[in-house]
């Protein structure tokens, strides 16, 4: 048995669609999934690998890059037509904005341009733990999100959604595979987190 904790919607969109091809290379391993957006310890959960997004701040795990975590401020082009697009950083203060309160305990946005770093105090009409809540507000015109590709990607190039001050660069953040420190890593671990870098990295 295989136990692996999974961020909600990151492990929804982008580990599950590849589950079948890994059960098939490996059909002798059982899969016990669990999707949970807060922090999971996983010793006291018994879990076996963990995939966590964003800069991590425990040693107390082994961790693996898989991939960056690219992000977007975006908005729908009605809200955009209604309000104005902004042009620099400083309009953002007058917009409505759709928050991840996950992201950061304060209202703020971590960006930056030219190696020029700020954290921009933002007044959210919405803040939300789930960032599937803040994607359908954006899509339905309330205000400008930030948010990560792997949501909505497909809504930006269908022109859904547009990218908003696309020349600030939202600070940088990965996804991880997790696991406990042990003397030997066990097979059935070292074949999933290998398996992850493979299709994800």
């Amino acid at each position: 048995m295989l136990r692996v904790t999974l961020p909600n919607l990151y492990g929804q969109l982008r580990v599950a669609p590849l589950l079948p091809e890994f059960m098939r290379r490996y059909p002798r391993l059982k899969l016990e999934l669990s999707f949970d957006d807060r922090y999971v310890d996983l010793v006291a959960r018994r879990a076996d690998v963990g995939v966590r997004i964003g800069n991590l701040q425990t040693g107390d795990y082994v961790a693996r890059k898989l991939a960056p975590n690219t992000r977007f401020l975006c908005a729908s082009s009605d809200y955009l037509h209604r309000f104005g697009r902004p042009t620099e950083i400083a309009d953002l203060s007058r917009h409505a904005c759709l928050h991840f309160s996950p992201l950061m305990e304060e209202s703020r946005w971590r960006l930056s341009h030219n190696g020029r770093k700020l954290e921009v105090p933002i007044d959210p009409v919405l803040r939300a733990d789930n960032a599937e809540a803040l994607r359908q507000a954006a899509l339905g015109g309330q205000g400008i999100a930030l948010l990560a590709d792997f949501l909505v990607e497909e809504d930006i190039k269908a022109g859904r959604l547009v990218q908003v001050l696309p020349e600030w660069i939202i600070a940088e953040s990965w996804v991880f595979a997790v696991y406990p420190h042990a003397r030997f890593l066990p097979m059935k671990t070292r074949v999933f987190v290998d398996f992850l870098a493979e299709n994800i990295g």
